[in-house]
C-alpha cells in the first residue's frame, strides 16, 4: 500500500465485507451449469439491456426462463430455483412474499401459476451477480460435505429457511472453520473468493464491450445502476462503527471517497473502484467465526437434569452487532436435544 492510500484509508476508516447470506444461501451447492461463465454472463447483460423493459433494469421471469433454458442449457426447475433464491435474499417484505405465495396457492391451473411466475421480476444486474457466485462451490465441493449432518436454519422476517446439510464445527477437530471443510459459513472463504474474482465480478456489469481485453477492462467504467447491484454483495462501515452499516452504493456517496475514486457524473472508474474494494475488504465481522471469538455466551437451559450444559453452547453477537445483523449461534445442540420434538439441530438463527 502506498503512502497516499494509507492516508486515505485513515481518513475515512473504510471497511467493506461480503454479505454472508448471499454465499450461505445464495450460492447453491447444486453444481452450476457449465455455461455459466464470466463471458456468458457478460453477454447476458448485453442481451437483457437490448430486451427493453422485459430485461432491464428489471428482468421478468419469462425472459430469464428463455435465457436459462435456451442459452445456458439449464432445466426450468433450476432456473426457477435461482430466481426464487435471489428474491429470498432481497429486502422484499415478508407480507409481499406471503401475498405472492397465497396467489400461487389459489391458482386453479398450471397456466395460471405460470402466468403468476412470469410476472415476477428481479433486479437484472444484481441477479447476474448471484449467478456468478454459483462458482463458489465449484472448487473443493466434496470437502464441504460430511456424514455428520445437521440442518442449518435461518430465520428472516418471520420465516424459516433451510439450507443443505453440512458438518458443524466440532471442538475435537483442530480447524473446523478451515475453508476447505466448512466453506458454506466461513466468512474468510467468502473474502478470499471475492479477492480472487473481483475483477471478473466487476467486469460482468461494467460498461466495457470486451470481456477478454485487459486494457479495455482496466479503462472501463461502471454506472450507478451497476454500483447499486454490487450492494447485493457488499456492505460496510465508514468509521469503524459496527452499529452503523451501509450498502456499498451509499458508502461511495461519501464525498472523500467520491473524490478518491474519481466519480464523474455518476460514472465510476472500474480500476479505482476495484482498488478501493480490494484494499478495504475484510471478513464479515458478524458471522460464525467472529461470533465464536467475540460473542456473548448465553445460558442453555434444559428440562432434563441429566443433560450437561457443556455439551452445547449458545452464543450471540448482540454485544457488537447492529440490529439487522444480530445472530444466535448454537453448537453441539443436536446431542443435547435429541429427545426434543424436532430431531434435527437448529445451528444458526438470525433474530
Amino acid at each position: 500500500m502506498t503512502e497516499n492510500q494509507h492516508t486515505s484509508d485513515n481518513r475515512h476508516h473504510l471497511a467493506i465485507w461480503c454479505r454472508a447470506e448471499v454465499f450461505t444461501f445464495g450460492a447453491l451447492t447444486t453444481p452450476p451449469p457449465p455455461d455459466i461463465t464470466p463471458s456468458s454472463l457478460k453477454s447476458i447483460v448485453k442481451y437483457m439491456k437490448k430486451s427493453n423493459t422485459a430485461g432491464y433494469p428489471k428482468m421478468n421471469y419469462m425472459l430469464w426462463r428463455h435465457i436459462a433454458c435456451s442459452k445456458l442449457h439449464m432445466s426450468e426447475e433450476l432456473a426457477w430455483m435461482y430466481f426464487e433464491t435471489y428474491s429470498m435474499l432481497t429486502n422484499t417484505s415478508a407480507q409481499r412474499r406471503i401475498q405472492t405465495d397465497i396467489q400461487v396457492a389459489k391458482a386453479n391451473s398450471t397456466a395460471e401459476i405460470e402466468r403468476l411466475k412470469d410476472s415476477r421480476k428481479v433486479d437484472s444486474l444484481a441477479f447476474i451477480l448471484l449467478l456468478f457466485l454459483q462458482s463458489f462451490h465449484q472448487i473443493d465441493l466434496k470437502s464441504t460435505l460430511s456424514r455428520d449432518e445437521f440442518v442449518y436454519l435461518i430465520y428472516i422476517e418471520n420465516k424459516f429457511f433451510e439450507s443443505n446439510y453440512f458438518r458443524w464445527p466440532n471442538r475435537k477437530r483442530n480447524s473446523d472453520l478451515d475453508a476447505r471443510k466448512n466453506r458454506i459459513y466461513d466468512e474468510q472463504s467468502h473474502q478470499l473468493f471475492i479477492q480472487a474474482h473481483l475483477d471478473d465480478l466487476l467486469n460482468i456489469i461494467s460498461d466495457t464491450s470486451e470481456s477478454n481485453n485487459h486494457e479495455n477492462v482496466q479503462s472501463a467504467t461502471l454506472s450507478m445502476d451497476a454500483v447499486n447491484a454490487l450492494s447485493y454483495i457488499f456492505e460496510g462501515t465508514l468509521h469503524d462503527n459496527l452499529r452503523k452499516i451501509f450498502p456499498l452504493h451509499i458508502i461511495i456517496q461519501n464525498s472523500s471517497i467520491q473524490h478518491e475514486i474519481g466519480i464523474n457524473k455518476s460514472i465510476v472508474p472500474f480500476k479505482n473502484l476495484s482498488n478501493l474494494i480490494r484494499r478495504s475488504l475484510i471478513a464479515n465481522p458478524f458471522q460464525v467465526g467472529q461470533t465464536m471469538k467475540r460473542g456473548t455466551l448465553l445460558p442453555l437451559p434444559f428440562n432434563n437434569p441429566t443433560h450437561e450444559q457443556r455439551s452445547g453452547r449458545v452464543l450471540s453477537n448482540s454485544n457488537f452487532a447492529d440490529e439487522s445483523h444480530r445472530f444466535v449461534l448454537m453448537t453441539m445442540i443436536n446431542r443435547s436435544l435429541s429427545d426434543q420434538v424436532r430431531p434435527k439441530a437448529i445451528c444458526c438463527i438470525i433474530i
